[in-house]
């Protein structure tokens, strides 16, 4: 395309109100630049392609307003005034040469002033040495020569084959009316009433013939109830079983049975119901969850750990190991509910409650004593040792509800 001619082109001139330029005309020296600069513009557009120096420059200066007002959209930053710092010391380049500040004589520098005493305090002492021969000759204490106690292995697993079924023994039908309650009521610890029964109130209830009531008997745990004696149980065949009164275990103050002890408690049980003066007694088993065969230590589902919303473990130790040096006892920790708890209920006549106590108490193990070295070709029976597991023992005696009456 070529570029228009001279008589086509038409320059518009843009120019800000200013009111003391408003009235002046434009000289015709200023419409030639403007014509000249138009004229230009139009050659570099329809000329060959290729860059173009913007020639002659606009005055920006025109556009400046002197009068109204105006609007800063990007204010500049404000200038920071600097002033004087002081001059931190500079590291010195490697290898540069040492200045007068930088060398010490050792004639300049300060005597040094200990801190420490005088006189440091001699070492103590010692006696002097003794010979060989003056030396009383060593000699072990009878408690030395006594083996270690052995430690106690307890039982685990889950008791269910330990008592034949069924675990439920209901009491026998009598047609001929009850016997009045005959025997002695256990008197060996005065009963503790559990509340909300007093003490005022427990000898109406035990009189009551329409109540019935049960005997708790711990088998592995604790009873959940204040005072309750804890048991154990072991399947050493070994191991003796022991009660609250044993003079030979430290610090007895649990029941420890065995598989054979228990077994002959339940058959005693047994032959209970068919008396006719503790009639009507029922009897039942009630076993916990134990935890796997072989373990060694504490788990969620053992039988001698705290069930329930709090549980803590801190400080529980493994019930194989011992409470103490020279100690059996095994470390019992207590229970938060019934049904966590491996035990024995027998349920009777509240008339009947605290004789079926007493024959509790006064139930012996009998086993063959170990220390007896007699033998049977001699002629001579060996002599029996029997072992009252519950004697002083706590039981707990709840009610239809598994509530705590009393503790005797």
């Amino acid at each position: 395309m070529d570029a228009p001619s001279q008589s086509q082109l038409t320059v518009h001139a843009l120019r800000a109100r200013h009111s003391e330029k408003s009235a002046e005309s434009s000289t015709s020296q200023e419409d030639a630049l403007l014509l000249n600069q138009g004229r230009a513009l139009v050659q570099d557009a329809f000329g060959d392609g290729g860059w173009h120096a913007p020639s002659p420059k606009f005055d920006l200066t025109v556009f400046n307003r002197q009068a109204g007002k105006a609007y800063v959209f990007a204010r500049p930053p404000p200038r920071i005034q600097v002033e004087g710092t002081p001059t931190s010391p500079k590291l010195k380049e490697w290898g540069a040469p040492l200045s007068p500040s930088d060398v010490f004589t050792l004639d300049e520098l300060a005597l040094f002033q200990p801190n420490l005493p005088d006189k440091t305090p001699p070492p103590p002492s010692q006696p002097p040495p003794t010979k060989a021969s003056a030396r009383r000759p060593f000699s072990p204490s009878p408690a030395d020569t006594q083996p270690p106690p052995k430690r106690l292995k307890l039982d685990l697993r889950s008791l269910d084959s330990v008592i034949p079924e069924p675990h439920y023994h209901a009491a026998p039908y009598h047609t001929s009316p009850r016997h009045p309650a005959l025997g002695e009521p256990y008197t060996r610890t005065a009963p503790t009433a559990l509340p909300p029964h007093t003490p005022n109130s427990l000898p109406a209830f035990l009189a009551s013939p329409f109540v019935r009531l049960a005997w708790i008997v711990p088998v592995r745990g604790t009873p959940p109830w204040d005072g309750a004696t804890p048991a154990s149980i072991t399947d050493d065949e070994d191991t003796l079983p022991h009660g609250c009164d044993s003079n030979t275990i430290a610090d007895s103050n649990s029941i420890l049975w065995t598989h054979a002890s228990l077994l002959e408690f339940w058959m005693f049980l047994l032959r209970c119901l068919r008396a006719v003066q503790l009639a009507p007694t029922s009897l039942s088993f009630h076993t916990a969850p134990s935890s796997s065969a072989g373990s060694s230590l504490v788990e969620p589902s053992s039988p001698y750990f705290v069930y329930g919303a709090n549980r803590d473990i801190s400080g529980v130790q493994a019930p194989g190991t011992m409470s103490g040096e020279g100690s059996t006892v095994p470390p019992l920790v207590p229970r938060k509910r019934l049904l966590d708890v491996d035990h024995i209920k027998v349920f009777c006549d509240a008339p009947r409650a605290m004789i079926l106590r007493n024959l509790l108490d006064a139930w012996k193990y009998e086993i063959d004593d170990p220390d007896d070295s007699s033998d049977a070709a001699d002629g001579k029976a060996r002599q029996k040792r029997k072992i009252r597991v519950l004697r002083c023992a706590r039981l707990v005696l709840v009610d239809k509800k598994s509530a705590g009456v009393l503790l005797s």
